[in-house]
């Protein structure tokens, strides 16, 4: 049974298809060799024999990799140049192993030799979407298409980003231009060109024309008032079924050629031209918050008030925004408070992590954009007072990169300093995440400190959980490769030494195994600490989930007593979600069978002369197929919440709902 949002792993799978294509071209007495993974740049003499002058590739240590499809298109001007690597894989949020999305990289000339400095990566996330497939360069302006986008609801419709160098060395994204009508399959991008400094084409060859699929387009847009404008819609003289018209162009005179590589009945091909001046237009023709907003994703309670967030929620029309709601602990006083971000934005995912501490609300907006870096994150401080939260003091890092996500998880020192999780910050040239530390100093903050582990590797989500108490933090690495395999996970201490963290112990899981994913949740009170592995196998029962507890002895920390179900069940993810409050220790289990729905259980662990009992097991009977309570989980004092984002809620699918169990004679 897939899980929520907002784990980013979800259930196992294939490892991405990867391309594997090599590319000859030939222009003239000279020649371009072009292969996955390598450019190359050949000087040609009439009657002397080609040289290789240089070679390049993508210039981070140890990021190239097989299938990157770097120079799969090339595009050069003056001192620039740009290279296409359409099936680069790309750290993005939500997704274990990366997106094949493609990266283009920028090269300036120095000297006699091309020196890398910067690389572009899709705006949009999506996987094959072959960013990079197609380039265009004219002076400082650089166009960048991704054929097999997805594009208003439509697979594969394609979408071709415009950069503008800011003529200190930097190319930022400009714009994002769409066929006026985006078609299933259409590859908008296929092909790119100038026509003049105002002008530019891009061919769809695979987009419908009068009734005849695959027959192709192209579209010229035209700059107007700082924006980019369909000008019209070049077709044929007659509409050909997969003619394949706008596979490729080349910019003639203020003109254009249109190839057709499929035209006519025998497939022969065939080249359109079209003159300067005479081009003819073609116009062608919740909860409070609503269904599908994944309320439950997240939760924080302080024994006061509780957070809820709603990360899928739309606002102001922007998809995916996402929302929180503020209630007093009891969840019965009304509505609730409804909060979002300053500048809801389309994905931003407010509301994916929360913690109420030091007197405020705090709130992880992961994927928010800061400056024109899609997703690094940032996170909301709310002052709170009479139960109400106040105006938000928002944060972010000072250099942001791409998909970062900062704010995908919170833990607040007693000081009011902030611990944040960016498990996408790059680590050299590792997307293997890092903890941001805020310094509380007078009613701000002070620049962020990162913390790392400095021995990471790609897509490993270090500080996909963190967690603090007294002068110790913690911070996951749940798909860390260990010695028992990919994917086992880890577990870093932190101990806060004169004013500075320093590291303090790496924790392995007491029962090691390949794929278990120790870490994926953490709760740390005092000198104990709890650590869920959901992935753990039980008596042949795959992904049957694990807790462990461990107890700082003064010198090193200790396992003290590992969980399970008593009666194992595949796929019932126990240990996906954790709560530790004194003695007691709350285990939620996801894919649990109530009545073989998996609706999903919580199970209350309390200890007693230092021996831990089940007390009890929190179910929701009733509920439909595949709720999953469970997924978040917290605990204070006589309170325990089950949340469960995929819950019909008020009759609207998907709306999340959040089960609340009081401690009385047993819990209930």
């Amino acid at each position: 049974m897939p899980l929520p949002y907002p784990h980013h792993a979800q259930t196992r799978g294939p490892r991405t298809a990867r391309h594997h294509t090599d590319l000859i071209g030939f222009v003239g007495r000279g020649a371009l060799a072009l292969s996955v993974g390598l450019a190359l740049t050949i000087t040609a003499h009439a009657e002397v024999p080609l040289q290789e002058q240089q070679r390049l590739s993508p210039w981070t240590t140890g990021d190239g990799t097989a299938g990157d499809g770097f120079g799969i298109a090339l595009a050069q001007d003056g001192d620039w140049l740009a290279v296409g690597a359409w099936g680069k894989v790309v750290a993005v949020p939500d997704v274990l192993n990366g997106l094949a999305q493609g990266e283009t990289y920028l090269y300036r000339r120095v000297g006699g030799a091309w020196e890398a400095t910067q690389d572009l990566s899709l705006p949009d996330l999506a996987e094959n979407a072959n960013f990079g497939a197609a380039l265009a360069l004219r002076g400082d302006r650089l166009l960048v298409a991704a054929p097999r986008l997805f594009v208003d609801g439509q697979e594969e419709a394609g979408r071709v980003y415009l950069y503008e160098h800011d003529g200190n060395g930097q190319w930022l994204l400009s714009a994002r231009i769409d066929s006026l009508l985006p078609q299933f399959d259409g590859r908008f991008g296929t092909a790119v060109a100038w026509l003049d400094d105002e002008h530019f084409a891009v061919g769809a060859p695979r987009e419908v024309d009068r009734g005849q699929g695959g027959a192709g387009r192209v579209h010229v847009y035209v700059e107007s008032a700082g924006d980019w404008v369909l000008q019209q819609t070049l077709l044929p003289a007659t509409a050909d079924a997969e003619a394949r018209f706008g596979a490729a162009l080349a910019e003639v005179g203020g003109g254009l050629l249109v190839g057709s590589p499929q035209a006519g009945p025998d497939n022969r091909g065939a080249v359109d031209r079209f003159i300067a001046g005479t081009l003819q237009l073609q116009p062608r023709v919740a909860t409070p918050v609503g269904a599908g907003a994944g309320f439950g994703s997240a939760l924080a309670t302080d024994g006061t008030l509780v957070a809820v967030g709603a990360p899928l929620a739309e606002v102001a029309a922007e998809p995916g925004a996402g929302q929180v709601v503020l209630y007093p602990a009891g969840l019965d006083a009304g509505p609730g408070q409804t909060l979002q971000s300053p500048i809801p934005a389309d994905q931003a995912r407010y509301g994916a992590a929360l913690t109420i501490a030091d007197g405020r609300l705090w709130v992880g907006e992961p994927q928010a954009d800061v400056g024109l870096d899609p997703d690094d994150g940032k996170v909301h401080v709310y002052p709170l007072s009479m139960g109400a939260a106040g105006v938000p003091l928002s944060l972010s890092a000072p250099a942001p990169g791409p998909s970062g996500r900062l704010g995908t998880a919170l833990a607040v020192e007693a000081d009011g300093s902030l611990l944040a999780g960016a498990d996408l910050d790059k680590v050299g040239p590792n997307g293997q995440g890092s903890v941001q530390r805020f310094q509380a100093q007078g009613g701000g903050f002070d620049p962020p400190v990162r913390i790392d582990r400095g021995d990471g590797a790609y897509l490993e989500r270090f500080g996909s959980a963190v967690a603090i108490s007294g002068s110790w933090a913690v911070a996951s690495s749940f798909l860390e490769r260990t010695e028992a395999g990919s994917e086992a996970g880890a577990v870093y201490l932190y101990q806060l030494v004169d004013g500075q963290w320093q590291r303090f112990q790496r924790l392995l899981s007491p029962d090691p195994a390949i794929e278990q994913r120790f870490g994926v949740s953490v709760a740390l009170d005092g000198e104990r600490l709890a650590v869920g592995a959901y992935w753990d196998a039980l008596g042949g029962q795959a992904d049957a989930g694990a807790a462990y507890v461990f107890r700082f002895d003064g010198s090193q920390w200790l396992l003290e007593r590992s969980f399970r179900m008593q009666t194992a069940e595949a796929e019932a993810f126990f240990g996906f979600s954790v709560a530790l409050d004194g003695d007691r220790l709350l285990v939620g289990a996801p894919g649990a069978n109530v009545s073989d729905f998996d609706e999903g259980a919580g199970f209350v662990y309390r200890r007693s002369n230092d021996v831990w009992t089940l007390e009890d097991t929190l179910l929701v009977p009733g509920e439909e197929f595949g709720v999953q309570y469970g997924t978040r989980v917290a605990l204070r004092g006589d309170l325990a919440l089950l949340a469960a984002p995929g819950a019909t809620s008020d009759a609207l699918p998907g709306a999340g709902a959040v089960a609340r169990f009081r401690l009385g004679v047993g819990w209930a």
